[in-house]
């Protein structure tokens, strides 16, 4: 009668989860002994704890499952099961043991899912699925990375990569769940904002793209300025080059305007980003800097810097127009070698007479403008020239004549560089061996 008592109570899951922990505190000396005999005394963890004690510790259960399985393939420790008290042999995983109603396999799960819930006992929200994510015991020390994460942080990553939030379980992602783990609530939630349906994503990119970000982002309105553009950036050094750009609290303003309109002042901060201007000002043409390398985005960093500068309106719109210009026509030829060359990567200079020997945007623009509307050169030249080692020392040599031609007063303040390179032979000997002469001879 017991036993076929016994065999309708294991019928009930509750009940198979008493008797498996029933059996299991029974070998749990056996484990200890296990551990003393196979881990240095100042690594043991179970030693010194009772059963109930490390029951309610996640390393101590994930200690106790490695010593299980050494003391099964040593010999200190058999499952039998059956009236003929047959041998459970370690290949056969699956067989129910009659003691508990359940395998070894599916009580290895069962203390599995009971630690991943301990590592996650100040998570109640987070849910997962324990077939889906808990196959190994593997898998429990990169739930303690999530486990370190506050847990708004973990709800807004497990709504953002929706079904790939399982994905970080597995064993080639360990170093992307570090990067992960380093990650904020506002990163995290403004990921998800910026990426929409594709924010999942994120189970996919690299550990020094992730950590680039965590590192590099301050505000979740520089991630939500960049947009979906996010999946177009080329790279961490790009990312932490985004990360330079200005940011500013404009939290006093926006509680203000919040106020004068019958609504409640914010809870939190809010930052105006250089990100979300340029966005902006360039509408449509933002996707094409955004595909821009590092240096070119420093380049754009630091005119957007000296946009802000320029007082008088009318001057600062006529300084957007030229901005505006350069990314439409000339952001694609852009390479780190030009950008040296036009003195773009450039610090800033606040002596006067430094000035004198620099280079403004304007005039940078007036070159480019000059040789796109050269007879001879145009288009072609940017496309065909410009980029090669050739084209380079070319347009370096024409920038250093300019500023020759500025220190020794030749070229004065707000010189129409683009009608001088465009109308006249003056910096022709820089440019002549690539000047079409069919279409400049068509002309004459």
């Amino acid at each position: 009668m017991a036993r076929i008592l016994r065999v309708l109570a294991l019928r009930i899951r509750g009940q198979r989860q008493v008797r498996v922990k029933q059996t299991v505190s029974r070998i749990y000396p056996t484990l200890q002994s296990v551990e003393v005999a196979a881990v240095p005394m100042e690594e043991q963890v179970l030693a010194e704890r009772t059963f109930e004690e490390a029951f309610d510790d996640d390393r101590c259960i994930e200690r106790g499952i490695l010593m299980f399985r050494a003391g099964v393939e040593a010999g200190a420790i058999e499952i039998r099961t059956g009236p003929r008290r047959n041998l459970v042999r370690p290949d056969q995983p699956k067989r129910v043991v009659g003691a508990c109603g359940m395998s070894v396999s599916s009580a290895e799960r069962y203390f599995l899912f009971r630690a991943a819930r301990l590592i996650f006992r100040n998570h109640p929200t987070v849910r997962f699925s324990s077939k889906g994510m808990l196959t190994d015991i593997s898998v429990l020390p990169r739930l303690r990375l999530l486990g370190l994460m506050r847990p708004a942080a973990l709800i807004a990553l497990q709504q953002g990569l929706n079904t790939r939030f399982r994905e970080l379980f597995y064993p080639e992602n360990e170093i992307r769940l570090q990067a992960i783990g380093q990650l904020q609530e506002f990163h995290i939630t403004a990921i998800n904002e910026a990426l929409g349906a594709r924010s999942s994503d994120l189970a996919g990119w690299s550990p020094e793209m992730i950590l680039a970000i965590a590192e590099s982002f301050t505000c979740a309105e520089q991630l939500k300025d960049i947009g979906p553009e996010l999946l177009i950036l080329k790279g961490p050094t790009v990312v932490r080059a985004l990360g330079n750009w200005s940011i500013r609290d404009v939290t006093e303003k926006v509680n203000e305007e919040r106020t004068r309109r019958g609504g409640q002042k914010l809870s939190g901060q809010a930052f105006e980003t250089d990100i979300g201007i340029v966005r902006n000002l360039l509408a449509g043409d933002f996707t094409i800097l955004m595909e821009q390398p590092a240096e070119l985005l420093e380049a754009v960093r630091l005119l957007v810097v000296d946009l802000r500068k320029i007082e008088k309106k009318t001057e600062r719109a006529d300084r957007v127009e030229e901005f505006r210009l350069f990314c439409k026509r000339y952001l694609g030829y852009m390479t780190p070698d030009i950008l040296n060359a036009l003195h773009l990567l450039d610090t800033e200079v606040s002596d006067t007479a430094d000035k004198a020997l620099s280079i403004s945007f304007r005039e940078v623009l007036g070159i480019l403008e000059g040789l796109w509307t050269k007879e001879g050169v145009g288009r072609a030249f940017f496309e065909q020239v410009l980029t090669t080692p050739h084209g380079v020392k070319a347009l370096r040599n024409l920038v250093d004549d300019v500023l020759q031609m500025k220190s020794r007063g030749s070229i004065k303040a707000n010189t129409d560089l683009a009608a001088i390179l465009s109308g006249s032979d003056l910096f022709d000997s820089h440019i002549k061996q690539f000047i079409d002469k069919k279409k400049t001879s068509a002309l004459m």
